[in-house]
């Protein structure tokens, strides 16, 4: 049975049906495992979108044979592949003779179809998650450069508030030493108009006391001088009044 293209082996009858349907062709055929008797296989052909079962079985002489339509002789084949051929020419009890053979090859390359286009699907849908994790990630990233360009603004930011800060500081402290410069001036400034003031009042003290003293000698001398002329006269006065006497 292996070697007859037409038998797919264990399938169901839905899955048989749907093999034919696919085919969409009147005459369309193949054989499957039957379902319900072990050892019995059944002829599956597409008529008017209908799929019609004949069961086919073997003797235990080696012979097969086909259930056809009642009142049609049963008819006994050597080979399978001799049942199918009797069975492609038309009026043989069936609903239609066999014309469109739905090979085991055909099957599988549905299956084989089937499963690529699974295999695109889930490769289309792993790319896609792919796609999307890769979408998200640049989201990620974009955000992430964002968020550091916005951090790289803020430090430099702060950087130079920071250095205006210290400039401020420095203009202040310098300012600070300005103030105590011009205070150690102000102050010196009046030390020495203190000092300047001192000593100009020592000076005109020293000055009266010495021109007192000198104005004061002066007079005394000046009685002196007066007091002596005075005397010497006064001596001479009488002097000359005695002599005349």
């Amino acid at each position: 049975m292996e070697n007859v293209t037409v038998y797919h082996g264990k399938i169901t009858r839905e899955i048989g049906e749907k093999l034919l349907s696919e085919v969409g062709k009147d005459g369309s055929y193949l054989l499957r495992d039957s379902e319900t008797v072990p050892g019995v296989y059944c002829l599956c052909v597409l008529h008017n979108d209908i799929v019609y079962t004949y069961r086919v079985s073997q003797t235990t002489t080696g012979s097969w044979s086909a259930e056809a339509a009642p009142g049609v002789p049963k008819r006994m084949f050597r080979k399978v592949q001799n049942l199918i051929c009797a069975y492609q020419k038309p009026g043989q009890g069936i609903a239609t003779h066999l014309q469109h053979p739905v090979e085991r090859k055909m099957r599988k390359m549905k299956e084989w179809r089937g499963k690529l286009r699974w295999r695109q699907q889930q490769h289309q849908a792993e790319a896609t998650e792919w796609h999307n994790d890769r979408v998200w990630r640049w989201q990620q990233h974009q955000e992430a450069t964002e968020w550091h360009n916005d951090r790289v603004w803020r430090w430099q930011q702060h950087q130079e508030a920071t250095e205006w800060h210290n400039d401020r500081v420095w203009r202040w402290w310098q300012h600070q030493e300005a103030a105590e410069w011009h205070n150690d001036r102000v102050w010196r400034w009046w030390q020495h108009q203190e000092d300047a003031t001192e000593w100009q009042g020592d000076i005109v003290w020293r000055w009266q006391q010495q021109h007192q003293e000198d104005t004061t000698e002066w007079q005394g001398d000046i009685v002196w001088r007066w007091q002596q002329q005075q005397h010497q006269e006064t001596t001479e006065w009488q002097g000359d009044i005695v002599s005349g006497w």
